[in-house]
Formats: C-alpha cells, structure tokens, sequence
C-alpha cells in the first residue's frame, strides 16, 4: 500500500490501498490536465498576470515577479 506522486514537466499520481486496489489520478498531458506540474503552474501564473492587467483580477504582487523574471517592463512587453 501507498502512494506514489511524481511532478515535474507533468504530474501524475498513483495508489495502492491496502486491499491492492489501485488508482491513478492526473497524467493526461499539458492540454487536458496535469494540475500541479511545473508547466501548469507557469501558465496558470500568466493568466493570473494577463486578468490582472485587463482588470479581470484584482491586483498581485506575481505581476512585478513574472516581469522581474520575464525582463520585461510591462505585460504589453
């Protein structure tokens, strides 16, 4: 029994109870899934930085971190 969870450029997550019943959860590439993966993260934290900047979202602190990182001045940059 146990649980094996591997995240990276994708994520995926398995488990065996302790009966030998197994599951999976998540692995189906960037376009359908993959929550908590390296990818997922970058581009959930654009479109932060995109609603934010449109006025969909209200003001963050990660526009100034993603510009900083991105080396730009402005998300129009």
């Amino acid at each position: 029994a146990g649980i094996l969870l591997v995240s990276g450029t994708g994520s995926v997550a398995f488990g065996r109870g302790p009966s030998g019943v197994a599951a999976r959860a998540g692995g189906w590439g960037p376009v359908a899934g993959d929550e908590g993966s390296g990818a997922w993260i970058g581009r959930r934290a654009l479109s932060v930085v995109a609603a934010s900047s449109d006025g969909r979202e209200p003001g963050t602190a990660l526009v100034g971190a993603v510009l900083t990182a991105a080396e730009v001045e402005s998300v129009d940059a």
